[in-house]
């Protein structure tokens, strides 16, 4: 392999990440059709798969990938990718392609579509064929590109309605008016006369109305009869239009119009009443023979297009089948690459391409095309080149795969190789430059997968056996790196502490020496210079001291030399002391003070230990009696003490704290006026008694802290509790507070107990909280009534603030006065009531009062709104007009000096001449008395609505209303009266 090949970047479309692929395909030509099937195929990345399939132009693929891709979005992308080849959207698209590319699509709408929208008419014709429902079929029918197919289309149509649609909805005048033409019943044509979408179709249809419905036969006079030879004028007229109609017909470029329109005018022609006259039976004689012959000259043109495209068709045909095995050798070239391992066998292959290649060469320039167009010669020339460039290419890049697989062979048996050899120190290096040629190989040639298998799972191994070398090496240099860290601060205590000793002092220096010594590698170099630097730190620190201390040990053993000749006097001179148990305390005594000056030069220190030791014998020779006796009472008191620790640990577990420590007490006092015990059992009776205690004590500890917790969480419940009780004191919401704190104080029951410090204090709270509720709950209706009566004054105070004062100029009304004014009456409708009646009428007028002042000091804001004075007042003028129309004319009353006898006969009179009219008159009265009286009802409502009147007006109109009202309701009263 050349040098430059191992430097050689990778392709994009290769890449890890599928932004950078997505974009390679965006730069891959169209000619790489091998590559971008590949990618429409087998990449993992559904956008790189969808914008690979938007670039293929193979039908097959594409119908492959719609039928087997997981991913919707890149299924859809080719079916539309098919459905545009077969449509022809492409700028170099050919109708072999076109109709290749149909064949592929399943889908009956994308058919549809491309009969509909196809730029070849072959392809819309062979799309058409395919179509079998009538929807579909009258759907081409009236939108289809090519005339013939649209016509093709309606010969299929033999439902009535979908040819009335057909006639009604299209937009083309040859299929619009060739559907009407097949169209026989009267009531369909009048529907295409009122509603078609063309011109030329409504009248049309209005002529065939014509047609189809004659004129009515012209009355005779009775009994006579018409002559049978001589036509009805409404039969001539009939005959002028069919004529008319024939010879029109002539003019249509439909055969399949002409044969139908001449087909019912010959049909129509006899039936027609009485005989046609010599001229116009010539006149459509002649039109029929201008029909019959355009039929013909039609089906000759339709014929001589047909051969036509029959030979381009054979001629393309055959240049597509050259290109069709162009194109196939391609993809053979492409499958050899992938698919054939061994070198020799592909580069046999790859000969018989070419001897294939030439041989399609040389059909190529073999073919004739005298029926060709220029435009499709020339596209058809550019594919098969395209193809031919793309084989040799094809041929190319498989040998250099053929060359790139041996030398992947050797990488691989290297890599196995390695592999399975123990490492050493250039392994690495000689790895990294294998991979690094692997790689190079890999990029842009056909994956061989066994190879690649073989490569991985050596890399693999390799992977795993230097990864278990590096982590074994950098875990003993973390562990050695760790164990030089923990001496360094053993001994960096050590020589901080006040407590060194001369023997502790050399050791450590003989450790730091050693560590230093070996230290040479480590996990990084910072660490390892770190340490070293703190070791000699502490070296230089300790020596001094450990200098000074063997300097003071050589004087301390100088020292300890008279020390010990002392000890060995005193020691002799205890022979003569009578009682031995004294003897052998002092001998004990110096025995300790022998160890403490025990050190001393060693060529004195064997023969003073001997001297002192043959003393002290002595002694302890002498009181071995009273030791013995002193054994005995020390066991005594050992039993005791494990009897105390028995019933120490009989108490342990008891939950009667206070007797229990009491008693654990009086052990513990006990415990203190027994003596010694035997050597060696002074601990373990000790630990044993005092674990016992301990373990009572620690209980009753953990109890009391549990305890403690359970009073201070019921403290916070009642606390909970008490908030929540203080929290509804304040409510209005009575019904639903009432029984939300009977629920607290249910709750309440169920807390358990606090610390006996806060129990009462609680309580009370809790209680006092309760209570002023109830209180609270008992006054509610005047609670209420007092908060109702505070916001109506509340109200009330804040339109009184606008008034402006008695001595004060008028002047522009205050900025928002309207929105405010608005917002007060607002609240004062949902403000409660309930007060007494004497307050609410109070505050009500005091309200009105307000309200008036206002609106009387400032009208312009209130201008056009309900508070309007101006329309206040004409409606109070009106309302009292309506209910002083309503009072009748009373009958002229008798003398005010008339008798009462007098009096009572008028209103007798009265009442007899009422009752002489007859029931009906009653009637009248009384529904004319009852709507008089609704009316003057509806009237006070509206007075009502009127809202607050000024003063002004309350004094004129108000007086008139309610006196009209009076004067109406007392006319009435005595009407009812006998």
């Amino acid at each position: 392999m050349a040098l430059f090949d191992r430097f050689r970047a990778q392709p994009k479309w290769k890449h890890t990440d599928p932004a950078v692929r997505l974009a390679a395909i965006d730069e891959l030509p169209i000619e790489e059709q091998g590559l971008l099937a590949t990618l429409a195929q087998k990449d993992a990345d559904a956008h790189v798969r969808r914008a690979a399939v938007r670039k293929v132009f193979d039908p097959a693929l594409l119908r492959q990938v719609a039928e087997r891709d997981q991913d919707q979005a890149v299924r859809d992308d080719a079916h539309q990718v098919l459905v545009d080849l077969a449509v022809g959207a492409f700028d170099d698209s050919s109708e072999s392609e076109s109709l290749k590319a149909l064949a592929h699509l399943t889908d009956a709408k994308h058919v549809i579509a491309v009969a509909k929208t196809a730029s070849a008419e072959a392809v819309s014709l062979a799309a058409l064929a395919r179509v079998s429902d009538v929807k579909a079929l009258g759907s081409v029918a009236r939108r289809a590109e090519h005339a013939s197919t649209r016509l093709a289309a309606l010969a299929r149509v033999d439902d009535q309605e979908e040819r009335l649609a057909i006639a009604l909805k299209s937009e083309h005048k040859d299929v619009a008016t060739a559907a009407l033409e097949r169209l026989t019943d009267a009531e369909r044509v009048r529907a295409v006369a009122a509603r078609a979408a063309l011109k030329a179709v409504v009248r049309r249809a209005k002529a065939m109305l014509r047609e189809l419905e004659p004129a009515a036969r012209p009355s005779v006079v009775a009994g006579a009869e018409a002559p049978a030879s001589v036509p009805a004028p409404g039969a001539n007229v009939e005959r002028d239009e069919m004529c008319r109609c024939v010879e029109q017909a002539a003019t249509i470029a439909d055969r399949h119009a002409i044969e139908s329109r001449l087909a019912a005018a010959e049909a129509g022609w006899p039936r027609l009443a009485g005989e046609a006259d010599e001229r116009r039976a010539a006149r459509f004689a002649a039109a029929c023979g201008q029909a019959r012959a355009a039929v013909a000259r039609l089906k000759a043109d339709e014929q001589q297009r047909a051969v036509r495209a029959e030979q381009v068709g054979r001629e393309e045909a055959q240049r597509v089948v050259v290109c069709e095995a162009a194109e196939a050798l391609v993809a053979s070239v492409s499958g050899i690459a992938v698919a054939e391992p061994d070198a020799a066998a592909m580069a046999a292959r790859l000969d018989g391409v070419l001897a294939s290649l030439r041989g399609v060469q040389q059909q190529w320039e073999a073919q004739s095309t005298p029926s060709l167009t220029p435009e499709d010669l020339e596209r058809l020339d550019r594919r098969f080149h395209r193809a031919l460039n793309g084989c040799h290419r094809e041929i190319e890049r498989a040998r250099s795969l053929a060359g790139r697989r041996a030398r992947m062979n050797e990488l691989v048996e290297q890599a196995e190789a390695m592999a399975a050899a123990p490492l050493v120190g250039e392994s690495r290096a000689r790895w990294a430059m294998l991979r690094q040629e692997w790689g190079d190989l890999s990029t842009g040639g056909v994956r061989d997968e066994a190879l690649a298998g073989r490569f991985e799972a050596a890399q693999t191994a390799f992977a795993a056996r230097d990864a278990q070398a590096r982590e074994e090496v950098q875990r003993r240099q973390r562990e050695d790196l760790q164990r030089l860290r923990d001496l360094a601060d053993r001994v960096e205590a050590l020589a901080n502490s006040e407590t060194l000793t001369l023997k502790d002092g050399d050791r450590a220096l003989k450790e730091i020496k050693s560590a230093i010594d070996r230290l040479t590698s480590g996990p990084s170099r910072k660490d390892r210079a770190d340490l070293v630097e703190r070791l000699r730190g502490i070296q230089a620190a300790l020596f001094p001291k450990v200098a000074e201390m063997r300097e003071s040990d050589e004087w301390l053993r100088w020292a300890n030399v008279g020390v010990q000749e002392d000890l060995c006097r005193k020691a002799e001179a205890l022979a003569g002391v009578a009682d031995a148990a004294d003897a052998a305390r002092q001998v004990r005594d110096l025995q300790e003070q022998w160890k403490r000056a025990s050190a001393v030069p060693r060529d004195k220190a064997q023969g003073l230990w001997e001297r002192f030791k043959k003393a002290s014998d002595e002694v302890h020779a002498r009181a071995e009696a009273h030791l013995a006796e002193q054994a005995t009472e020390r066991a005594a008191n050992l039993q005791r003490k494990e009897a105390l620790s028995q019933q120490a640990e009989a108490l342990v577990d008891s939950t009667d704290w206070i007797k229990t420590a009491e008693a654990i007490k009086q052990l513990q006092e006990q415990w203190k006026t027994i003596g010694a015990v035997p050597r060696g059992h002074e601990k373990a009776v000790w630990e044993r008694f005092r674990a016992a205690c301990d373990r009572f004590f620690t209980r009753r500890r953990d109890d009391l802290l549990q305890r403690k917790e359970q009073w201070a969480g019921n403290l916070a419940q009642k606390e909970a509790l008490i908030a929540r009780v203080d929290a509804l004191a304040e409510s209005g919401d009575w019904d639903r507070a009432v029984e939300e704190v009977k629920r607290i104080q249910a709750e309440w029951k169920t807390v358990g107990p606090v610390k006996k410090t806060r129990s009462e204090e609680v309580w009370q709270r809790f209680r006092g909280a309760c209570d002023h509720f109830f209180e609270r709950y008992q006054q509610r209706d005047q609670i209420q009534i007092a908060a109702n009566i505070a916001a109506r004054e509340t109200l009330c105070a804040e339109l009184e603030a606008f008034l402006p004062a008695a001595d004060a100029v008028p002047g522009e009304a205050p900025e928002g006065l309207g929105e405010r004014i608005a917002d007060i009456r607002s609240r004062w409708q949902k403000a409660a009531s309930l007060m007494p009646r004497e307050a609410l009428a109070a505050l009500v007028e005091r309200y009105n009062r307000a309200l008036a002042g206002a609106v009387t000091a400032f009208p312009a804001p209130f201008c056009g709104t309900d508070l309007d004075l101006d329309a206040v007042r004409r409606r109070a003028e009106e309302l009292c007009e309506r209910v002083e129309k309503l009072v009748p004319a009373e009958a002229e009353a008798p003398p005010v000096e008339a008798s009462p006898t007098a009096i009572l006969a008028a209103r007798l009179r009265e009442a007899l001449a009422a009752n002489t009219i007859g029931g009906a008159v009653a009637v009248d009265q009384d529904a004319r008395w009852k709507a008089a009286a609704a009316a003057v009802k509806d009237a006070q409502a509206a007075w009502a609505a009127l809202g607050v009147l000024p003063a002004d007006i309350e004094e004129t109109l108000g007086s008139r209303f309610q006196r009209a009202c009076r004067e109406f309701y007392d006319a009435r009263d005595r009407k009812k009266r006998p």
